[in-house]
């Protein structure tokens, strides 16, 4: 089956799978498993081998394209006058090389037979997850030491500390949602079969095992993605779509508090989870100098003191430079963490902020709402574009939401690699090719 699925991926396409499944598979499994987390940095560089694709789009034939590549001369122009010395060979990994991916994967150009078996390619992934899940559900989580039960460990292929305490759990579930987008509108469209029943499933088994609180979010730009404009307007669709939901968060709700409701929590009411989730994400405003840790609130209340509280400066506005955030850093007197007790760069929307300013923040939130509206106004024929469609849709309403909630999108290459999976299926206006 995986070689009918890989057979269109013919000359030079075959970066294409190789770009999957080392970016999906390998690069989480190898830094979980074998403790080598010298492979992120490969993850980063492989997109980069897309450039060997046969064909692709002219460069600037898209304003998508004038967009990345504003933003390259923007990041440039941040790294040769605002990024310190030392650190700017951290920022080509971090900044420059992922930016690069994302201008090529714009340009590549798959036919509709590509975009068939691309699909089944990430369905193929999605089916492998749940026996990861399953193992780290009821064996990894259970034998760390970090915790009583270490639901950050719950990450699939997508890559864990082994030391316990942080996972690639969202990425994961940014991953198998973008599926089940694509697969539901399939099957709204009538062409779904049993495989693709069978993927949702999968998603839904590991969604149930994961603590992943975003997802109660997530659902509804899935239910968003796949509507049809004119649906929104019919009440029948827009009750049945809300009772859905409305049962879907009270299943997972009760299933999350079941599972997870561990130590000094155990057996608090469903009642009690909500109103602890609520003050994790809404109320809580951490600062421990023993771990070096913040909350979300704390980094923005830390952002703000420094660049509002104090006067607006041309740093504010322009950042720091590249990496000047990363607690990495720490030790580094060119980076603004620099002696800092504190890693105050606690999301991505923190980490821009202080690497990139408010101008750079604005530059990336105009891109995703041109890619949007570019992407919902896009009119489509054929079965897997219409399917990429809703998916991308998805994926794009998620970007915009990921930042507050956590900085795997920026600090991740797998994560980051869903992204260039975007840019890859429909940055660019898909045309029909021999290959």
């Amino acid at each position: 089956m995986l070689l009918n699925i890989l057979a269109p991926f013919r000359k030079a396409y075959y970066i294409v799978p190789f770009f999957m499944f080392f970016n999906f598979i390998f690069v989480g499994l190898i830094s979980s498993y074998l403790e080598v987390s010298q492979v992120y940095w490969l993850g980063a560089m492989v997109p980069l081998l897309l450039l060997l694709c046969p064909n692709k789009a002219p460069l600037f034939s898209d304003n998508i394209q004038l967009f990345l590549f504003f933003w390259l001369v923007y990041l440039g122009f941040n790294w040769l006058f605002l990024t310190g010395g030392s650190l700017k060979a951290i920022a080509i990994k971090d900044y420059v090389i992922p930016s690069i991916a994302m201008l090529i994967a714009s340009r590549i150009i798959l036919t509709q037979v590509q975009l068939a078996a691309l699909y089944k390619l990430i369905r193929f992934i999605v089916l492998i997850q749940l026996p990861f899940v399953i193992s780290q559900f009821f064996i990894t989580a259970r034998a760390s030491t970090a915790r009583t039960f270490d639901w950050d460990l719950i990450s699939g292929t997508f890559g864990f500390n082994p030391q316990g305490g942080g996972g690639n759990s969202a990425g994961l579930l940014l991953f198998l949602c973008f599926y089940c987008t694509m697969a539901v509108k399939k099957i709204r469209l009538k062409k779904g079969t049993y495989i693709d029943v069978l993927a949702i499933l999968s998603c839904l088994a590991s969604v149930f095992m994961m603590e992943t609180k975003i997802v109660v979010v997530l659902v509804i730009f899935i239910v968003i993605s796949i509507l049809e404009p004119k649906e929104f307007f019919k009440p029948k669709i827009i009750l049945g779509s809300s009772l859905f939901i409305t049962i879907f968060i009270a299943v997972l709700v009760t299933n999350y508090n079941s599972n997870f409701s561990t130590g000094s929590r155990e057996g608090r009411s469903v009642v009690e989870y909500i109103s602890n989730i609520s003050e994790s994400y809404s109320q809580e405003d951490l600062i421990d100098y023993s771990t070096g840790e913040v909350s979300r609130q704390a980094a923005i209340d830390i952002w703000f003191a420094n660049n509002v509280k104090q006067g607006i400066s041309l740093n504010t506005l322009f950042g720091y430079g590249l990496t000047s955030s990363k607690f990495a850093n720490a030790n580094n007197i060119e980076a603004v963490v620099f002696a800092s007790p504190i890693n105050f760069a606690a999301s991505q929307l923190t980490i821009y902020l202080w690497d990139v300013g408010l101008f750079g923040v604005l530059i990336l939130a105009l891109f995703l709402c041109y890619l949007f509206i570019k992407l919902f106004k896009r009119k489509t024929i054929h079965l897997y574009d219409t399917a990429f469609k809703s998916g991308g849709l998805f994926l794009i309403q998620a970007c915009m939401l990921f930042p507050f909630y956590s900085n795997t999108m920026h600090i991740n290459s797998v994560t980051f690699s869903i992204f260039i999976l975007l840019l890859l299926c429909t940055g660019s206006q898909r045309k029909e090719v021999v290959t």
